[in-house]
């Protein structure tokens, strides 16, 4: 029987999947990105509507993106964050060039 997985769900382990915690990790990263290019629209956009547009989905990303910690601590993982945001800092430049 296949168990869902939610936000109030105990996985009943006390040690995480390593796919699981692998792929929280890479949504997390992708998260931790869009705030990257989120943060980076918002202070280049001069109109007022899509600003303020953008800012709400930026609230809704770090939103996401607290969700996401709180999930892979609740499973016994560590969510990394420093290095993955280094990754992709390092991974958008190498692409931007």
């Amino acid at each position: 029987m296949s168990r869902k997985f939610n936000g109030n769900h105990d996985t009943g382990s006390s040690s995480a999947n390593p796919i699981v915690m692998a792929g929280l990790n890479l949504v997390l990263s992708y998260e931790n990105a869009a705030i990257d290019r989120l943060e980076k629209r918002i202070s280049e956009t001069v109109v007022p509507e899509v600003k303020e547009k953008l800012k709400g989905h930026l609230q809704n990303t770090k939103e996401q993106q607290h969700r996401l910690r709180q999930r892979i601590e609740a499973i016994g993982g560590d969510s990394c964050n420093l290095l993955l945001r280094r990754a992709n800092y390092l991974y958008q430049n190498l692409h931007q060039h």
